[in-house]
């Protein structure tokens, strides 16, 4: 499978829980089809590209989780 990379308007850290907008909820579990436990990357264009998985996942939104930075 692709791995899908997520630009985010937020601080990216290890264990830094990161809400999802309600379009990018669409987007991610409604068009990708993605389901908790799933693996995304996220970047910010400041903290590099890291490494998070789905922690909560609703329709209107949801809550991805960092686990580790994969470029700097």
């Amino acid at each position: 499978m692709a791995r899908i990379r997520l630009y985010v308007d937020h601080p990216l850290s290890p264990s830094e829980r990161v809400a999802l907008s309600r379009e990018q909820a669409h987007y991610l579990f409604g068009v990708m089809r993605l389901v908790v436990g799933d693996e995304v990357l996220l970047f910010n264009g400041q903290d590099g590209e890291w490494r998070a998985s789905v922690f909560a996942a609703t329709k209107k939104g949801g809550v991805l989780e960092c686990a580790e930075q994969t470029k700097p």
